[in-house]
């Protein structure tokens, strides 16, 4: 049943990210479209003060896939969506404790350029802030590592698994809200091609996120930074331009 809910969840995200996009799209003028990719570390109260890059061949930090567009109403504000897929591993108490967060984020971000160049019609540069809201939709996993061993101890959306008490299991997957905020880059590298460096922090409101299900704790305090490079196409309308893009 959990990966039914995932497989609908999958068709729910790209039904609205097409259908915001068809809608965006009917006034041209201000709309980028593009993808990216970057890397996503857990930030939260599951993690040491290191980083862990081979730990039983896993990573603390790992890579992240997402696809966005954005529609900019003058040359201060922007609205969009981004859709966002990628895992986080953590490693804790000199890796004697692991969790792996499997995560897809459906978001809808606000951008204000902080240049007022939101447009880069201006110049090659724009600063913008971001903030937002996204829907997160997960599997998460808690284990104890043993002689190099991972043992589960608590599991969510990995169905039927062995765990260390009956009441630290949910089969299925669940979904989240997160709080985004986050500062972003954006470079004019062509007429219509734009290059923007992305930096952001989405914060889960569900402290199961760790998978972790002996917390007692109602504060949230775990989410996830993401950098990513991403390229976008500009499909707005350029003064003195007649004819198909050109890059």
């Amino acid at each position: 049943m959990h990966f039914v809910g995932f497989k609908k969840l999958s068709i729910l995200s790209l039904f609205v990210f097409l259908f915001t996009t068809y809608i965006i799209g009917q006034d041209l003028d201000g709309v980028r479209l593009g993808f990216g990719v970057g890397s996503t570390i857990y930030s939260g109260s599951q993690m040491d003060n290191k980083i862990e890059t081979n730990t039983l061949g896993k990573s603390e930090i790992n890579s992240g896939l997402n696809f966005q567009i954005y529609k900019s109403f003058d040359n201060i504000n922007e609205f969009g969506i981004r859709f966002l897929s990628s895992e986080l591993w953590s490693f804790k108490s000199n890796n004697q404790l692991a969790l792996n967060n499997q995560f897809k984020e459906l978001s809808f971000l606000y951008q204000r350029s902080l240049n007022q160049n939101v447009k880069l019609n201006n110049g090659p540069l724009t600063v913008n802030l971001l903030v937002g809201v996204g829907v997160l939709y997960y599997s998460a996993s808690f284990y104890t590592i043993n002689n190099n061993n991972l043992r589960i101890f608590s599991s969510i959306g990995a169905g039927d698994k062995p765990v260390s008490d009956p009441s630290f299991l949910i089969k299925e997957k669940v979904p989240a809200i997160s709080g985004i905020i986050g500062l972003n880059l954006g470079f004019k590298i062509g007429p219509r091609l734009l290059l923007y460096l992305e930096n952001s922090f989405s914060l889960s409101l569900d402290n199961r996120f760790t998978g972790n299900l002996s917390l007692k704790s109602k504060v949230p305090n775990n989410g996830f930074t993401y950098h990513a490079l991403s390229l976008y196409l500009n499909w707005g309308n350029q003064k003195g331009r007649i004819g198909c893009p050109k890059f």
